[in-house]
């Protein structure tokens, strides 16, 4: 209902003035009998309600009194434009705005279930109002309430009764749209329907014919929104008009608000813009027919009339270049010169420019672009002028600048004009380089399908031609882009084509580069050997051209070779060789990524404060040089080095770090390694239930992506949080896992994890002596201390102090106390314990504060539960009753935090029952039955 006249400012009585309207309310009608007046009539109303939402208004109180018919009943069989007006909005609620604001919730009965539980009202609420209303005319009665219902009984039911459905109180009502009502009716307002566009196109589909999608026009939206019109608006909902047709429209419109208006109008009434079966209104595909009416036109040709000669001519210049920006750029114009060249005059100019004038300007400005180095547009200008020789370079340029900066789209958008006119113009030679920079930026975009289709084409062109380098480098790239298939077979071959074509040429540094390609696809394809014969062919080739960089290059690919061939030793050496010469070139990525591979081996091998060093110059190298895909291995490895020397809180930031960078960059696989990283860090502070989720998302990517080697490494964080969270079957069931997949791989450092995992399970040291052997024959002592402390710790529990002791005393040969360590808290904590077992509660709380100390510092909280649970013991050794119930208590509260993050209630409850919290309770109930009998006994 339209609003005449408003007046707040009246002194005695502030009033509006309405329209009045002489048709009858919905209130007045009994159930409607005839379907197709009743679909057209809710059709009616909801594009009402959908108009609402568009201005962010919620009814808040809509009911059949409020609604209006304009016309008669009979007048809805036939469709057509009918319509309803909604009144009454004293109730009603801008979006974002609190609804304490509102002077009432509603009347009852037409009260949705969220509004009534806590007040919120949205246009959700409105379309629950609706389905009651629909449900009145549907089916004649009150789907909540009764003649005797009160307001209480009337919420309660709205709250928890579902009414039958109006189809079995009404047989002439179709099932589709009893069924539509129901979903209006809906408890939850997910579970209702999107919007109130939606319901109209149910009722479409039901069998409504009225017009809906012309009863909305693109004013009406306009107006809605309540806002400055800008170009941008279109692009949002509920327009979301494509790049195409908003360039379309604002050649003809510019940034002018009323010419936005009036385009919009016209060619939605021209029907070149129509409702979609979405409810959106979109172009119909016709963009060169969209009417830009004469009048307007006119106008603008005024406007140029009435320009000074020199800003006639400056205009002509924007025209030719399509853009005012190109023109300041190219400094044909200033900044505070923009208004005289509204975009609507530059289009209107189009036309009425000679081609010969615009090749004159093109030719003029597109040196004056290249002397600027603006590379994109002299390659733009050029092209216009269709000069394909003096535009080349600058569209290579171009697009070397767009990939540079990841704009894959600009890159490709110069290429494929340029490809365009040199298929046109015949030259061979110039469309083979463009095309091969085309297959570049597909690539790098992802679409690794496009850029081989684009190389095959390529060599298939230069069949008929003298094989050469060029199409050596074109057989290797293609073998490189079948590695990042994982289709080894013919990306060897295609490398064995550039191989033979290297040879034949006599390149022989190039023939090495292609070797060390063929060999990274042997090692990517775990067959060490022959990746190490193709790496030692081409350092020997290098060796004998010395070609430093390519030496370097060449030991970091052996180096890694006799990593994974666990010969760690000698992968040292060829990495600190390989790192000395990139040093001598400076090459400051060759370094990084070296210093980057040597660090991770030092991790290896249980060398925190080395790795650390290394890795840490690495991520500085790789910030200075800008290479975000570098900056994800330097974080990956970082990352688990501070874990391991317990720097845990800088790890987070890192592997936020890196899982921000993985997600901008569309890396999965490193999103997996980033959330495995976190799982871990938050199992050790404790953080059970957000490790367990992050794990899952971790281990759905590596399965996704079949990476087997990531997902046992998902795999033994997984096994070892269901350890701790006392659900031995699943820990088991993951065990099996990561054995059968460790031994079909031949990760032999996995099986370590899986035996150590199995032996908590069991809990029998036995296992472990196989996997301590594991770990010696790789001389991993990272590995071997793990072992060691398993052993330990089982020992401790079967009370075998002799074995402890051994084990013990072997311990502190092997960790090295100027080594920072995250296990170092845990094993002070067994060494304490062992102490209290052989009856030295002094010298084992001593141990103990150290061990808590250490764990406290990298906030530890299972170990500080465990060694607070072990300090109690001490005191109450010692008869300390009351220090030791501070020490259980702090346990308990310790216990209370990780559990209180578990959000699921059974994990909750079988971690609540795991074996040292259950002896922490029987502790505690002894220390209180001594308190009680101390107090007791006056004492």
């Amino acid at each position: 209902v339209r609003v005449c006249e408003l007046n707040s400012d009246n002194e005695r009585i502030p009033y509006l003035t309405m329209e009045y309207c002489p048709g009858k309310t919905l209130d007045e009608f009994g159930p409607i009998e005839d379907p197709a007046i009743l679909l057209n009539l809710l059709s009616s109303i909801s594009i009402n309600l959908y108009y609402l939402k568009l201005a962010g208004l919620s009814h808040g109180d809509f009911k059949p009194q409020n609604v209006f018919l304009s016309t008669a009943l009979e007048r809805l069989r036939d469709g057509g434009k009918v319509y309803t007006k909604i009144s009454d909005f004293s109730l009603a609620l801008k979006d974002n705005c609190a609804s304490r604001n509102r002077l009432g919730i509603g009347t009852v009965g037409y009260i949705a279930p969220e509004t009534l539980a806590d007040g919120t009202l949205n246009h959700k609420s409105d379309l629950f109002a609706f389905g009651i209303v629909s449900y009145i005319l549907a089916a004649g009665i009150h789907p909540f309430m009764d003649k005797k219902s009160d307001p209480v009984r009337t919420n309660a039911r709205i709250k928890e009764h579902e009414p039958e459905p109006p189809s079995m109180l009404n047989a002439k009502i179709p099932p589709a749209l009893s069924d539509l009502i129901m979903d209006m009716l809906a408890k939850n307002p997910n579970d209702r329907p999107q919007d109130a566009f939606q319901i109209c196109r149910n009722l479409e589909k039901i069998g409504a014919t009225l017009a809906y999608k012309e009863m909305i026009r693109p004013k009406h939206i306009l107006q809605a929104l309540a806002g400055d019109v800008e170009i941008s608006t279109l692009n949002k909902s509920p327009f979301n008009l494509d790049d195409k047709c908003l360039k379309a429209i604002y050649s003809y419109t510019g940034d002018d608000p009323e010419l936005i208006r009036h385009i919009l109008e016209m060619n939605f009434g021209r029907d070149n813009f129509v409702w979609n079966d979405d409810g959106l209104l979109i172009s119909n595909d016709r963009v060169s027919d969209l009417c830009w009416p004469k009048r307007l036109q006119r106008r603008q040709a005024d406007v140029f009339s009435k320009l000074s000669t020199s800003n006639k001519k400056k205009a002509i210049i924007c025209t030719v270049l399509g853009s005012v920006k190109d023109a300041i750029a190219l400094e044909q114009i200033f900044t505070r010169e923009t208004e005289h060249y509204p975009k609507p005059l530059l289009t209107c100019l189009r036309k009425s420019v000679s081609p010969h004038t615009a090749l004159r300007i093109n030719l003029r400005l597109a040196r004056k672009a290249a002397d600027l180095k603006d590379h994109y547009l002299a390659a733009l200008l050029y092209l216009q002028a269709e000069q394909l020789e003096d535009g080349f370079t600058h569209a290579l340029d171009a697009a070397t600048e767009a990939i540079n900066v990841a704009n894959y789209d600009r890159a490709e958008d110069i290429l494929d004009k340029y490809v365009a006119l040199a298929r046109i113009n015949g030259d061979t030679e110039r469309l083979k380089i463009l095309l091969r920079q085309k297959a570049e930026v597909a690539k790098r975009a992802g679409q690794i399908n496009v850029s081989e289709k684009i190389l095959l084409e390529i060599i298939d062109q230069c069949r008929s031609c003298k094989e050469d380098k060029f199409l050596a480098e074109i057989f290797k790239e293609l073998g490189d882009l079948y590695k990042m298939k994982q289709d080894y077979t013919s990306g060897l071959k295609a490398l064995r084509q550039a191989e033979e074509i290297f040879h034949q040429i006599d390149d022989k540094l190039e023939l090495s580069h292609t070797l060390n390609n063929m060999g990274n696809i042997y090692w990517i394809d775990a067959r060490y050997d022959e990746a190490h014969s193709y790496y030692w062919r081409a350092f020997k080739i290098q060796r004998k051209l010395q070609a430093i960089d390519d030496v370097a290059s060449t030991l970091t690919n052996m180096a890694s070779i006799y990593f994974y061939r666990e010969r760690f030793s000698r992968a040292i050496r060829l990495f600190r060789l390989s790192l000395r010469l990139k040093r001598l070139t400076g090459n400051a990525v060759e370094i990084a990524r070296t210093l980057n591979n040597l660090g991770y081996v030092y991790s290896e091998l249980g060398l925190s404060d080395k790795a650390i060093d290394c890795l840490e110059e690495s991520l500085q190298l790789n910030e200075q040089t800008g290479s975000q895909k570098s900056l994800l291995f330097n974080l990956e490895n970082l990352t688990l080095v501070m874990l391991y020397a317990g720097r845990l809180r800088e790890s987070v930031s890192h592997l936020k770090r890196g899982l921000s960078i993985s997600e901008k960059l569309g890396d999965e696989a490193h999103q997996g390694v980033f959330l495995r990283g976190l799982a871990t860090v938050q199992k050790r502070l404790g953080y059970y239930g957000q490790a367990l989720g992050n794990i899952k998302q971790a281990i759905a990517i590596s399965e996704n992506n079949n990476d087997e080697p990531h997902l046992i490494l998902c795999l033994i964080q997984y096994g070892d949080l269901h350890y701790r969270l006392n659900i031995l079957g699943k820990a088991y069931e993951v065990f099996r896992k990561i054995d059968e997949l460790s031994h079909k791989i031949g990760d032999r450092r996995a099986q370590i994890s899986a035996i150590i995992l199995q032996s908590q399970i069991d809990s029998d040291y036995r296992h472990l002596e196989t996997a301590r052997a594991i770990a010696e024959e790789l001389k991993l002592s990272r590995s071997i201390r793990h072992v060691l402390i398993q052993k330990t710790e089982l020992a401790l529990k079967h009370n075998e102090m002799l074995l402890a002791s051994e084990s013990l005393e072997e311990l502190d040969r092997l960790f090295d106390r100027r080594e920072t360590d995250l296990e170092m808290s845990r094993l002070e904590n067994l060494r304490g314990l062992y102490l209290l077992r052989k009856g030295k509660p002094d010298e084992a709380e001593t141990v103990l504060i150290k061990a808590r100390a250490l764990a406290a510092q990298s906030a530890l909280m299972p170990e500080m539960c465990e060694i607070d649970y072990h300090l109690g013991l001490v005191h109450t050794e010692q008869k300390d009753y009351e220090r030791a119930f501070g020490h259980f208590k702090d346990a308990i509260g310790g216990f209370k935090k990780t559990a209180l993050d578990i959000k699921d209630e059974a994990v909750q409850q079988a971690f609540m029952k795991n074996d040292l919290l259950v002896s922490l309770g029987e502790e505690i109930k002894k220390l209180n039955a001594l308190l009680v009998s101390k107090k007791g006994a006056g004492l």
